[in-house]
């Protein structure tokens, strides 16, 4: 039999009409503690450990891992969950002040706090998007009725660990792309950091919401892995049936945390703002190491599962056991009132304890079906957690220890469930190929500085002076670190000049937020291991001086709500044209592209087709970000282009037809060797175009919105050889490299990753027989380098 039955403890509040003190902020909260009689884990899909005991230190980042199993039930329960709560965060949307801006677009933002990788999080931002664009229309008085529908932002949040490559392959193309209602009706990006820290300048967001997260504690208490401590929770892993002391030292942690998130949310929360928190709760009547019968028949598998291992003599005397803790904590109504109250910024609207959705399994008579679901879970939620503290192989044996328990223990677990139904870093990577654009963004540094120049800096209202930027097509490397440092740095400086002239004496540095955008293909996860930590978080004060956020896009579409950016920058991109020229890859089209895959020397036909496609994309690309600037914003280009005296658009300078030309003989080199046809080369092109200075000026001045401030050809650095130049092998591995971290996904989806490989052998092969001249031709890349301001 299914489990039956719900409880649920309700209380409803309405924002202070007063403030209390200097704190309120005429905030809303509502919080849902959710006590299920099924496992706790059933809730959890993301959320973040630090572990510190037994001599090893380190985090260990949870995220929703993705799994080949029979069902992925844990998201089913949290889909089914969801959608009997969304009534309840319909109500809290109720309670945020809309803007009282009569005709005028208005901008909401929201963000979801540990947000993870699955489809749970789109449907929140549905949810919240469509009821708020219901509420504009409507208004609750005329006041606050608003002609037009508002734009909003939303911002997933989690650690940087979290799968974000998967989360944006999972978005739906913005109505605004695709030219057609019906798709995602709002701008996205991803916000890399926990949620116990700040993650967001000050009152920039209307909607906070966190499901199934708050539960897990920033670290592990640490009296509880101290062996002189009475906390000390020796034999065991969960705060389940421990010692008093231990289950003192959870609640203190947990009050600890949570005040800390409350008190980042306050500083972020836009006035008459709002908080939708669902996470794992217990029954009021209940101690800190009662957690549920439940958690304790799962929390007493775990821990079996490890004695296991002890007696087998697979780990040691227990010291392993001993040093593992996982730090979630279900708190009681209670405690999270107290935290809340202590905090002095919000006013509860609800609190309730709600009973959940059981965990599923398929077939409920299979017991080796149950012990696999059970398994699942457990190692879904603490695998990574695990497998840092023992290794893969041991995790392995574990969990597998794990599944034989649980179908011993079936038919006690049958009450409780329900019956339906893992970047790019490697040595061709653009991260290890990127050293070239490295320099040649050093020597235009002086450029761009010039350009910031040109922000308008507003006098500053109350609070912090807030600005943002851009980086359009940033990748995954450090090349756009040091663009966002340089920004930050830059414009924190002229801040401090113009104070002083002004007589300002105030000292109070700007805030920045600054977003990285680039294809939804892009591997923002490996940029987000890149990032510096915070300075709000560094022990020692230093650290990345901007909230930083990932933006999934085509710079050739809208990105970035209406008047939002003060500066944009896009660094060796804009010769990337949207698509290839239609007529290119059109057998009936005299500018049929046949036996080349490159503009380079192809026919006269060829490069006005590629023309034409470069000046529809550059059209759209200044139209974008002409509504998304802000008044006396400015913006900062680099990217390829050839020199004035150019015979046509099909002679793209020796440099680029040199190593356009080792590109097309390899495959040639295939065709010929039998391995692919004639037609698989014929149908494959490349769509990069570089522009003349004259080709860009016009479609600037065609656009009209953008005055130039500076523009002209510059000569880029050559492309580094790791070790000796003269060593041919060495030259001709860097130039393969190169070529497949710029082509290998083009190449890869068109022909295959196997074949891919070939080509790439073939491109070095060729590049080791001609290195003497490649070496002399790796300096000689022009480049347009571009500064433009808001007309």
């Amino acid at each position: 039999m299914m489990s039956a039955g719900a409880m649920f403890l309700v209380f409803l509040g309405r924002p202070s009409s007063s403030a209390t003190g200097p704190t309120d902020q005429g905030h809303s909260l509502r919080l849902f503690g959710a006590m299920f009689k099924n496992s706790w884990c059933d809730l959890v899909d993301e959320g973040f450990l630090i572990q510190d005991a037994g001599g090893w230190a380190r985090r260990v980042e949870l995220h929703q891992q993705q799994q080949i199993s029979d069902t992925n039930s844990w998201q089913y329960v949290q889909s089914k969950f969801l959608k009997m709560m969304l009534h309840a965060l319909e109500e809290t949307l109720d309670k945020i002040q809309l803007p009282r801006q009569m005709g005028k677009k208005p901008l909401l933002t929201a963000a979801d706090l540990g947000c993870s990788c699955g489809h749970n999080t789109l449907v929140i931002a549905d949810v919240i998007v469509h009821y708020m664009t219901k509420l504009c229309g409507t208004g609750r008085d005329r006041n606050t009725i608003i002609a037009v529908d508002p734009e909003f932002c939303f911002y997933f949040s989690d650690l940087p660990s979290n799968d974000f490559n998967t989360l944006f392959h999972l978005l739906p193309n913005s109505d605004d792309s695709t030219g057609v209602a019906g798709g995602r009706s709002y701008f996205a990006a991803a916000v890399p950091g926990s949620f116990h820290g700040r993650l967001f300048p000050e009152r920039s967001i209307n909607v906070f919401t966190s499901t199934f997260s708050l539960q897990w504690l920033s670290q592990v208490p640490e009296e509880v892995v101290d062996k002189r401590s009475v906390a000390y929770n020796k034999g065991k892993v969960f705060v389940h049936d421990a010692s008093v002391a231990t289950g003192e030292a959870y609640q203190r942690q947990f009050q600890s945390d949570m005040a800390r998130f409350l008190r980042c949310r306050a500083t972020e929360l836009k006035h008459g703002g709002v908080v939708f928190l669902i996470c794992l709760g217990r029954q009021s009547s209940a101690d800190p190491t009662n957690q549920g019968c439940v958690q304790l028949l799962y929390g007493v598998m775990f821990e079996e599962s490890w004695s296991d291992l002890v007696k087998e003599g697979m780990v040691d005397d227990g010291s392993k056991m001993d040093s593992f803790n996982v730090p979630v904590y279900a708190a009681t109504l209670e405690e999270f009132r107290e935290t809340i109250d202590a905090n002095g910024s919000f006013q509860v609207n609800r609190l309730e304890l709600v009973m959940g959705i059981p965990p599923v399994v398929n077939n409920p008579k299979d017991r080796r079906a149950v012990g696999l679901t059970v398994a699942n879970y457990l190692r879904s939620l603490l695998g990574p957690l695990v497998d840092a503290n023992v290794g893969r192989a041991l995790a392995d044996e574990l969990f597998i220890r794990v599944q034989r328990h649980a179908e011993v223990r079936t038919e006690g677990l049958l009450d409780e469930m329900h019956f339906p139904h893992i970047g790019g870093q490697g040595e061709s990577s653009y991260l290890k190929n990127s050293q070239a654009q490295s320099q040649n963004l050093q020597m235009m540094m002086h450029a761009l500085e010039e350009t910031l120049e040109k922000v308008h800096l507003h006098p500053r209202g109350p609070g912090k002076l807030l600005l943002t930027a851009a980086d359009l097509g940033c990748s995954c490397g450090r090349n756009t670190l040091i663009i966002a440092d340089a920004i930050v740095q830059h414009i924190t400086k002229l801040c401090h000049t113009y104070r002083g002239k002004d007589g300002d004496n105030d000292d109070v540095d700007p805030e920045f937020f600054f977003y990285f955008s680039d294809l939804p293909n892009n591997d923002f996860n490996t940029l987000f291991h890149l990032l510096p930590q915070h300075a709000a978080a560094a022990d020692d004060g230093n650290g990345r001086r901007y909230f930083a956020a990932a933006v999934p896009g085509s710079f050739h579409d809208r990105l970035f709500p209406e008047r939002s950016i003060n500066v944009f920058t896009s660094t060796f991109c804009l010769h990337w044209l949207s698509q290839v020229p239609k007529e290119v890859a059109d057998k009936l089209s005299p500018a049929y592209n046949k036996g080349k895959v490159f503009v380079h020397s192809a026919s006269e036909e060829t490069g006005v087709a590629y023309r034409r496609q470069f000046q529809s994309d550059m059209a759209r690309f200044l139209r974008c970000r002409a509504k998304e600037m802000k008044p006396g914003g400015a913006m900062f280009l680099v990217f390829l282009g050839r020199p004035s005296s150019s015979t046509g658009p099909t002679d793209q300078g020796h440099s680029l037809r040199l190593f356009g030309a080792m590109f097309e003989d390899s495959w040639r080199d295939l065709i010929g060797e039998g391995i692919v046809d004639a037609e698989r080369m014929d149908s494959f092109n490349v769509p990069s175009y570089a522009a003349t200075l004259e080709e860009f000026r016009e479609v600037v001045d065609d656009d009209g919105s953008f005055v130039v401030n500076r523009l002209e050809l510059v000569m880029g650095g050559r492309v580094a050889v790791d070790g000796d130049s003269d060593d041919r092998r060495a030259v001709g591995r860097r130039v393969a490299n190169n070529q497949r971290s710029v082509f290998g996904p083009l190449v890869e989806a068109h022909i295959g990753k196997a074949l891919a490989d070939e080509l790439f052998v073939r491109v070095q092969s060729r590049a080791e027989a001609c290195a003497e001249e490649i070496v002399d031709e790796m300096r000689v890349h022009m480049h347009i380098v571009c500064s433009l301001s808001l007309a």
